[in-house]
């Protein structure tokens, strides 16, 4: 049995109607809302536009009388309310300080409602008849912002992610009220990779939490975003003590860039520059004032968004891109040639021991880089059939082929390039 407040739904309506027409008025019938609430972490999340709110602690259904699960909705508002005692037929109790309903109710389904108390000592207990107790003053705030069929679910998970919007991650693990089911570290572990965080735990972490289920949540990293070039990467940038650091593989790869890890020396080299690195949970790190050197980008702080951004020269065929691997060594940029030739669908030979690399006849001026071999941008359409064009406001060098004719008695010594 939920809480068994009775009253009579066209007497509540006139009655608010009448004293109180601010609570009806309160919110936009247009904005979306939701309330979830959480069973055995014994909460209440407010979330509007999909953003949360405000978390607010509940008492919720003892074992004897549990709190339904699933989906339910506000189905009555009531200011004031009053209760009939379940084992008190014909007994009503007024509004007031003996009233154990608290001055506001919300229904969501049969006698079942989201209330205030008297008893304000019992939130975050398991005591009540099935309905939702919360402190008089969070109930008040709650109701204003609650409209008629606004969704109510409630759940039952015994562990939760949390990621605030500060981007500080927290995971608890909470008691099995009702008895209803076991944590497994597999469990765990799949949530974590839900958010694409499990590889920041380790197994002896997780499995004590679990074995503690200390009912609260345990921070355990500050995350924030990371874009380059305004494509948002899948995993988060880390901060441990003052630093903030970047998982610098995934890095490397979308800027096409390769690195190399020395475990000896704990550094990261790139085409120009070794910076320190940091190896934490099998994940490659860098501290993310180090990147510019290692990768030759610029960046910028996105406070309202929680978020990096770095800007990276790119390489276009046509207006199509080609990569992000762009060196530049004083007032030079370079490419690597191979992407350019594979871009242009030419063939070119390496020579290893002479570290020379060559179209049909004529031999390439190339600057090696890490042992990869580089061609000025500047140098590019003296070797093949395209002009380049720099737009340094959005920072690309775009490849073009030429538009009028030309005289390729020059390119004699190669033709056999030019055939599959």
């Amino acid at each position: 049995m939920g809480c068994l407040k009775l009253a009579l739904y066209i007497m509540v309506a006139v009655t608010v109607l009448v004293n109180q027409p601010v609570y009806i008025q309160a919110m936009s019938k247009n904005v979306p809302s939701e309330v979830i609430i959480n069973l055995p972490s014994r909460t209440l999340e407010y979330y509007k536009d999909n953003k949360l709110i405000k978390e607010y602690p509940v008492a919720i259904g003892k074992p004897s009388t549990p709190t339904p699960l699933g989906a339910f909705k506000i189905i009555d508002k009531e200011i004031n309310p009053s209760w009939y005692p379940p084992d008190k037929k014909g007994y009503v109790v007024s509004s007031g300080p003996s009233n154990p309903l608290g001055y506001r109710w919300m229904g969501f389904g049969g006698n079942y409602g989201i209330h205030g108390t008297n008893a304000p000592w019992e939130i975050g207990s398991v005591v009540s008849n099935g309905c939702i107790r919360m402190f008089e003053e969070d109930v008040e705030e709650l109701f204003v912002q609650i409209q008629y069929n606004t969704p109510v679910h409630i759940t039952y998970d015994r562990v939760k992610l949390r990621i605030d919007t500060i981007g500080q991650a927290s995971i608890g693990i909470y008691p099995d009220v009702y008895g209803y089911e076991n944590v497994t570290l597999g469990q765990v572990r799949h949530i974590l990779m839900t958010q694409k965080l499990e590889k920041l735990l380790e197994d002896d972490f997780l499995s004590q939490l679990i074995a503690e289920e200390k009912g609260e949540q345990v921070s355990f990293a500050r995350l924030y975003h990371v874009k380059i070039n305004n494509k948002q990467l899948t995993e988060y940038l880390v901060s441990w003590g003052d630093i903030i650091y970047a998982p610098v593989i995934e890095v490397s790869a979308n800027l096409d860039t390769a690195i190399n890890w020395d475990e000896q020396q704990q550094l990261i080299s790139g085409k120009q520059h070794a910076v320190p690195g940091l190896k934490k949970n099998n994940i490659l790190y860098v501290a993310i004032n180090h990147l510019p050197a290692l990768f030759g980008v610029k960046q910028m702080w996105d406070t309202d968004n929680n978020c990096l951004t770095i800007h990276a020269m790119e390489l276009l065929m046509a207006g199509d891109p080609i990569t992000y691997n762009i060196q530049r060594i004083k007032d030079t940029h370079y490419v690597p040639i191979f992407k350019v030739a594979k871009a242009l669908h030419r063939k070119l030979h390496w020579e290893e021991e002479s570290q020379s690399v060559w179209l049909g006849g004529r031999k390439i001026s190339v600057t090696m880089l890490s042992g990869e071999p580089y061609i000025a941008a500047s140098k590019i359409s003296d070797y093949f059939n395209v002009i380049t064009t720099w737009d340094m406001p959005m920072q690309t060098l775009d490849m073009n082929y030429f538009s009028y004719g030309i005289d390729y008695s020059m390119y004699l010594g190669e033709m056999g390039d030019f055939v599959d």
